[in-house]
């Protein structure tokens, strides 16, 4: 794992993704079954992510249809049809170790309590205002986090560090 000293902060690319007020990154204890490590929903929108992984699940939900925000195909069942498309975003050659760090707690916590065995069942699930994951790439962090009402990722390239890696 590389070591760089003061990270220079260039904003090399940014993906805005309407996601609406108040988006909050909430941690992965469990309570869903996919590998993310972060995730959150907005209008329309199911959002995770990981190092080296963006996945998006963008509904097109007729008003009057939204199922109290629920995704979950039962929700759907004997009702119209909802259309959406997945999305995935895969970084090629990406430091496999980092770790996330996220930033921003949010005084606010989470409960699942999904399906009948307490064991799979998780409290006290934090949100976040964003993560970082240090060394996505040698020299350069990840960073994901919302301004307004988007969804952004910036890359923060370290003094030294070649940014063509990404």
């Amino acid at each position: 794992m590389c070591r760089w000293g003061k990270s220079l902060w260039l904003l090399l690319y940014s993906l805005n993704l309407s996601a609406g007020p108040g988006v909050t990154f909430i941690e992965n204890k469990g309570q869903w079954r996919t590998p993310f490590d972060f995730a959150g929903k907005t209008q329309g929108v199911f959002f995770g992510f990981r190092a080296g992984e963006f996945s998006y699940t963008l509904m097109d939900v007729p008003a009057g249809q939204h199922h109290g925000g629920s995704f979950r195909p039962e929700a759907t069942r004997n009702k119209s049809l909802i259309n959406g498309y997945a999305l995935k975003t895969h970084f090629i050659n990406f430091n496999r170790v980092t770790s996330s760090h996220p930033f921003g707690l949010h005084p606010e916590y989470f409960n699942y309590f999904l399906g009948s065995t307490p064991s799979q069942w998780q409290s006290n699930v934090k949100g976040y205002d964003g993560v970082v994951y240090p060394d996505i790439y040698c020299g350069i962090d990840l960073k994901v986090y919302s301004e307004g009402s988007s969804i952004k990722y910036d890359f923060i390239i370290s003094p030294g560090a070649d940014p063509k890696i990404i």
